[in-house]
């Protein structure tokens, strides 16, 4: 109640709303209502029998089976995919940017699916520079500099949540917001194979990559 009387966390709300209805994609959570009750926004959003990627790290944190992850992972980057080539009624690409990718947002169902959720600090890319709304710990340098951010951010986030996911270990998390956001910056990123729980050597030059604090040196899309 307390936030329906705040106008931006309604507005957020409504927004992710707007924006998750246009996306249809088996991977992103599909949006069944959205209206006010009296003075109540609300939101009716598909139910996903299972639990957060978040979830699923905390409960085997000494054994993750790399072919699980990344059958998740790929998941999510199919829904990104649809999210990123989003277009409007003319037919003009929205550019948008999911800007909180993060295991909590990946919705696995018990048939292993994965479904990205929580556009609720979505936008356009043309919106350029933003406050600093999502978890530090996923940030891309760029989005940590209140920079313009694209699409390449999102995929920089998804590679944090492939080199935690594949090590057991927090790349960027620090005590503070403002020591987590300094590591993104500049924090030595190391190859996965080489730290915690030592995945396979063929996964360090995707993360690598993924991983380039330079956008241009990134994955240029999702696909």
């Amino acid at each position: 109640r307390a936030l329906s009387r705040a106008p931006a966390a309604t507005q957020r709300f409504l927004r992710e709303a707007q924006i998750a209805a246009r996306i249809c994609d088996p991977h992103v959570v599909g949006i069944v209502d959205v209206g006010v009750q009296g003075t109540q926004p609300y939101l009716v959003m598909e139910y996903v029998d299972g639990g957060s990627f978040r979830d699923l790290l905390g409960r085997h944190r000494t054994r993750r089976p790399p072919e699980l992850i990344v059958s998740i992972v790929l998941d999510a980057l199919s829904g990104l995919r649809a999210a990123h080539d989003l277009r409007d009624e003319d037919g003009a690409p929205l550019r948008l940017v999911h800007g909180d990718v993060s295991p909590e947002n990946m919705l696995v169902g018990l048939d292993g699916a994965c479904k990205l959720s929580d556009f609720g600090v979505a936008r356009a890319a043309s919106e350029g520079a933003s406050a600093l709304l999502g978890k530090p710990a996923y940030f891309s340098p760029e989005h940590a500099d209140r920079c313009a951010v694209d699409a390449r951010a999102d995929l920089f986030s998804m590679g944090v949540v492939l080199w935690n996911a594949l090590t057991g270990e927090r790349l960027f998390d620090d005590a503070t917001p403002e020591a987590t956001l300094a590591n993104v910056r500049a924090r030595p990123i190391p190859p996965p194979s080489t730290v915690g729980l030592h995945p396979p050597r063929c996964f360090d030059a995707v993360c690598l990559k993924a991983l380039g604090r330079n956008p241009e040196d990134r994955y240029q899309s999702a696909e």
